[in-house]
């Protein structure tokens, strides 16, 4: 757990996130199943799935429009201010106040944000429910000619590995697409870190591939205050 000491985390935090890392929450798996309370142990807000620290943190279908994408964005947002620093789009000197436009250009660099790309076929998606076409970030670099398409995704820590292959299969149809339309070599860099803080041992390989000064230990902290937030509000209902 020394990890999660050194992103200096506030202490009630700290406590939290490793409470959550051992199972140890107040869910209602926990009451029915340890404390043998006659209960439900379905979740108290979509009443579906069994109600552990998993599926609070990633498989709820009632948070995953809001809270779920309010901790990806965020992870997001300290990339696309990081690239925007590289390649002088004006940004804030905070990365967490940051306000990405979804369109930014100049002579050498075209910087999309959740952008749909138009391309003339359906595209496979695999697995994957949302669209194939519309990736976090895109940055087109117009000297090099070359594009990269990055995804972020903060799944269940078991299903980290699992789902870095899976948004690099769901965009490669769209990578041969782009490469075509844009005359470029083009390359998919997902971005995966897991809701309690697990990594990939590609992430550093895929940072380093957007070639600016991202730092892991930011991306995990960002990804843990997220699903922290998600915590104290679930069982507070």
């Amino acid at each position: 757990m020394k990890w999660i000491r050194d992103l200096q985390l506030k202490r009630e935090t700290e406590a939290l996130i490793m409470s959550a890392q051992e199972q140890a929450l107040n869910t209602n798996s926990i009451k029915k199943h340890i404390y043998k309370t006659s209960e439900s142990d379905l979740c108290r807000l979509c009443s579906k799935n069994v109600e552990n620290v998993t599926h609070i943190v990633s498989g709820c279908e009632k948070l995953a429009q809001k809270e779920y994408k309010k901790r990806h964005d965020k992870v997001c947002l300290y990339i696309h201010w990081a690239l925007c620093k590289k390649h002088g789009f004006p940004t804030s000197p905070n990365w967490y106040e940051h306000v990405p436009e979804q369109v930014l250009e100049n002579d050498d660099t075209k910087l999309l944000w959740d952008f749909a790309i138009q391309v003339d076929r359906v595209l496979n998606a695999g697995e994957e429910d949302e669209n194939a076409n519309r990736p976090d970030i895109v940055i087109l670099n117009k000297k090099s000619r070359s594009c990269l398409l990055i995804d972020v995704a903060i799944p269940n820590d078991h299903n980290i590995k699992e789902k870095e292959e899976k948004k690099i299969k769901k965009y490669t149809d769209l990578k041969l697409e782009v490469s075509k339309i844009w005359n470029c070599s083009s390359k998919v860099i997902p971005i995966i870190v897991g809701a309690l803080g697990s990594v990939t041992k590609n992430l550093e390989k895929h940072l380093k591939s957007i070639e600016v000064d991202c730092k892991i230990s930011v991306i995990q902290k960002s990804a843990l205050l997220g699903t922290a937030n998600i915590l104290r509000k679930f069982l507070s209902v």
